[in-house]
């Protein structure tokens, strides 16, 4: 019998997608099975990722929720450019389809977007902003492995080590400092499997080197002390340096009504938004601030007047951000319930209703059939955009069907 020699890294001598695809599943089966060595068609990287893989616990297997990993580069060189350098890695995204994220040093994902059919699947992923892809914690895949190797990779379905990356393929170039040479993130793009061509490899060397070319254009980040990101659209979460917070509701509604007021506020303005009328002592205000700068530091949480220093990330001012610059599409896919909905401060219970005008008003007004029935996803019961929404339902039978479905849903339960 000839034994067919290792193919080098990158390569493969099967040449059809299906029949590749088939001969990685069994060799990922028999590997994370117990196999000594994986078969011949692995390329050398993909076995060396895998071994360390196998050895660092990691289940080979994982739900199709994924659990979030605060990012822990939120110093680094891309973190501190990351507004700069999201909005065209967002644009080639949405006019391309593909998953499209740029990482940090550490693996972490400094921005991800998804084109309009991928948005989903990628959440899926937890291909979002924040979460870490070492290989740790999702297995092979290749942006850790361009990290690791400081080369371009591909990662195609199965040589994925986590199974529910299997329908995914993926490349991904290093970025490296134009000053240094250093090697400071990676780019990297996706598609599902039956996308493989040279066009995804050819994207993410491109996006790669305008990424370095910004940077060379870009003066030095400003230093910051801390970068607090807030999420507080649905179950609220927090962050500061990637360090995850638990904090009570109380200290969310704080948090989020001095990230909503960037230019500070005084204790008397800060208690009229957080209490109304309710007759509460101003010292248990200052006891829940105190609390508050013992849980982020003193450095995040100033006072005179009371302020949060350093970069602020919250989801319903990027929102609201992205309604104001025509962005419906983005605005919606932070959309994942409302602003702390349990919260029944008069500033917040104001926000939330503006919020919630401002996305309906655009969905309204300019959004396509696709957009209202995204928003529809959060608020099924708003018969208005449902009937504008099958009144232009034009485009497709399914979605023309979709909207009439949801139509009637609402009215049954709206006599």
């Amino acid at each position: 019998m000839t034994t067919r020699p290792r193919p080098a890294a990158g390569q493969d001598p099967l040449t059809d997608l299906h029949a590749r695809r088939h001969a990685l599943t069994e060799a990922w089966a028999d590997f994370f099975g117990g196999a000594a060595v994986p078969a011949q068609c692995v390329p050398a990287d993909i076995e060396a990722s895998w071994h360390r893989t196998r050895r660092s616990g990691l289940r080979e297997t994982a739900p199709a929720e994924l659990p979030g990993v605060p990012a822990s580069a939120e110093g680094s060189l891309l973190a501190g450019h990351r507004r700069s350098l999201e909005q065209p890695l967002h644009d080639v995204a949405e006019n391309t389809g593909f998953l499209v994220a740029l990482a940090g040093p550490d693996a972490s994902l400094v921005t991800a977007r998804a084109g309009r059919h991928m948005a989903k699947p990628a959440r899926r992923l937890n291909a979002v902003d924040g979460t870490l892809w070492t290989e740790n914690a999702m297995g092979t895949n290749a942006v850790a492995l361009a990290l690791h190797s400081g080369h371009p990779v591909e990662v195609f379905t199965a040589q994925h080590a986590n199974e529910v990356l299997h329908d995914w393929t993926c490349w991904a170039f290093p970025v490296r400092d134009p000053r240094t040479g250093a090697i400071i993130g990676a780019v990297d793009v996706s598609a599902p499997w039956s996308h493989h061509s040279g066009s995804g490899r050819a994207l993410a060397r491109t996006l790669a080197a305008l990424v370095e070319l910004r940077l060379s254009d870009l003066p030095p980040a400003p230093a910051t002390t801390s970068v607090l990101a807030l999420s507080v659209l649905g179950h609220p979460r927090a962050t500061v340096n990637g360090r995850s917070l638990h904090l009570s509701p109380r200290q969310f509604e704080i948090l989020t009504i001095l990230a909503l007021r960037p230019d500070g506020t005084d204790l008397k303005q800060l208690h009229a938004a957080l209490y109304g009328d309710h007759p509460v002592a101003a010292v248990t205000l200052r006891a829940e601030l105190s609390k508050l700068r013992h849980c982020l530091g003193a450095d995040v949480v100033r006072s005179h007047p009371y302020h949060l220093a350093g970069e602020v990330r919250c989801d319903l001012a990027e929102q609201l951000h992205h309604v104001a610059d025509g962005r419906l599409g983005a605005a919606l896919e932070l959309q994942r319930g409302d602003l702390l909905p349990a919260s029944e401060a008069p500033f917040l219970r104001a926000m939330r209703d503006q919020a919630q005008v401002a996305l309906r008003t655009a969905v309204l007004t300019t959004g396509t059939v696709r957009e209202a029935l995204r928003y529809l996803d959060s608020f099924p019961d708003d018969l208005q955009v449902l009937e504008s929404a099958c009144a232009r339902s034009t485009a497709t039978a399914s979605e023309h069907a979709l909207c009439l479905g949801k139509l009637h849903a609402a009215s049954a339960g709206n006599p």
